[in-house]
Order: structure tokens, then sequence, then C-alpha cells
């Protein structure tokens, strides 16, 4: 929820960034609009997130379901977790693209992230897919970018963007993602159609095996939950380094910014 509060405040945020009549930021150029646009960003990240560990949490008791006996909440179990993984995946491609608008603040960084992306269409608002890229590219951009700017905050973002490409519980989940969305879905009820056929060869003699009805190993929902909550952890490890030095990288890039980046806001109890 406190990602997703960011979102509320990123009007404000954007005023407060233009009217810094500073020695040090007066003369450099001001977007507000990308402002609000990294705010649109994080509010739309902590909203899957939210999802997905809510869907996680219906999937916790579902699983104490099947460790009692209850066989036919096997199926339900990995939906409901594959369910999660999808928000949680779309949160992590959508830090990597939070990184990249955060990176484009800094004129550096932004001069060799349009020269990397030379078709994308970075302007605010754009829907071209060009510009909205994939946690892979996203890592490799920012690497890049990063290296090229004196903006230190903005290294260790991108670290941290890196760092979740590259953590083998995020490929993991990712992986699985592609087996049920890209390649043949292993089937949540007993069948006997092998994924390896029925017939073998060897030399000039061919044999026909028909087993019985089974279900794919692969199906198995607690396995799906699994992997799904291993790859919550360095999603979480992104988060907070991210929250901590996204502000500092902003006003490093020549922005008034001192907004409570994704932290839970206090409110007075009411009389």
């Amino acid at each position: 929820m406190a990602w997703q509060n960011v979102s509320q405040r990123g009007d404000w945020a954007a005023l407060r960034s233009i009217i810094d009549q500073s020695k040090k930021t007066r003369g450099r150029r001001k977007n507000p609009d990308r402002v609000v646009e990294i705010h649109a960003i994080a509010g739309a990240i902590g909203e899957q997130l939210t999802l997905s560990w809510a869907s996680e949490q219906d999937a916790q008791r579902i699983l104490q379901a099947t460790k009692l006996g209850n066989e036919h909440q096997r199926l339900i179990l990995r939906a409901v977790s594959e369910s999660a993984a999808y928000f949680l995946i779309g949160a992590a491609h959508g830090l990597g693209n939070l990184v990249v608008r955060v990176a484009l603040l800094d004129s550096s960084a932004e001069a060799d992230i349009r020269h990397q992306c030379r078709t994308a269409d970075f302007s605010v608002g754009s829907d071209d897919r060009r510009a909205w890229l994939q946690l892979s590219k996203a890592s490799e951009v920012l690497e890049h970018a990063a290296s090229v700017s004196s903006n230190a905050h903005l290294t260790r973002c991108a670290s941290s963007i890196k760092d979740l490409h590259d953590d083998v519980r995020f490929k993991n989940l990712e992986d699985r993602r592609g087996m049920d969305f890209h390649r043949l879905r292993p089937q949540s009820v007993q069948h006997s159609s092998s994924r390896t056929g029925i017939v073998k060869t060897t030399g000039s003699v061919s044999t026909i095996s028909m087993g019985a009805a089974r279900i794919d190993p692969d199906a198995d929902g607690v396995k799906v939950h699994d992997i799904l909550v291993r790859a919550m952890a360095p999603i979480l490890t992104a988060t907070r380094a991210l929250k901590k030095e996204i502000p500092k990288s902003i006003r490093e890039s020549g922005y008034l910014y001192n907004e409570p980046f994704a932290a839970h806001i206090r409110r007075r109890p009411e009389v």
C-alpha cells in the first residue's frame, strides 16, 4: 500500500519540483510531468504488489486444505499462485521502467538512453511499446546509462534492477511463467497424452507404450506456490533499495524533491 500511496502525491511533487529557485538548481532544465509519471508508475507497481500479496494469502489458505488431503484443491492452489505470479512479474517489469524514467531526469543518462533506444518514444504519457522495456532490457539500458552519469544514486538504482533480473529465484518464476504462456502447459488433471509421445524406436524396432492416466509432476500447485514465494524475496529487496535511492537520484538530477517515497503515511487519529 505504501507504494500505491505514492501516486496520490504526484501533482504536488511535480509542482514543488519546478518552484525551486536555489542557486544550485535554478538554471537546470525541469520536466515536472516526468515527476508525475514516476509517481504514477510507482502507484501502479504498488497495486500489483498488493494484488500479488492478496492472492498469495489466499494460496496459503488453500495450501492448508491441500495438506489435509483435499487433492481437488491442488488445481485451485496452482491457479491462485499463478495469478499472484502474474502480478508479481508485472511489478518487477514496472520497477525497471520506473528507474528508466528516473534516469531520464538526469541529462547525461537521458542522452544515453535515447541513443540506446533510438526508435522509442519516451515522452510522458507515451504508449509506445518500445519505450516500455522488459526487465532484461531495462537492466541492460540502465547499467550503461548509469555508467555515463555522475549520479551515484542512479547507479545504485540501476544495480538494484540488475540484481533483481539476475536473481535465480526471479528467473525461476519467469521460466515458470514461460512454461505456462509459451510452451506446453502441464495439465492439473490426470491424462494419458504423454509429452514425449508413446512410440520409442531402437534400430529397426518400434515399441508403443501406453501408460495409465497421471498428473504431470510440473502441474503440482505446491511447487508453483513455492516458486512464487521464493521470488517475492528479491522483489522485496529491490523495492527497499529503490525506496531509499530514487528520491536521492531525483534530487541529484537537480530537482527539489522531498517526498516520502513509498513511506507509510501516518494519519492523525480521529477525534
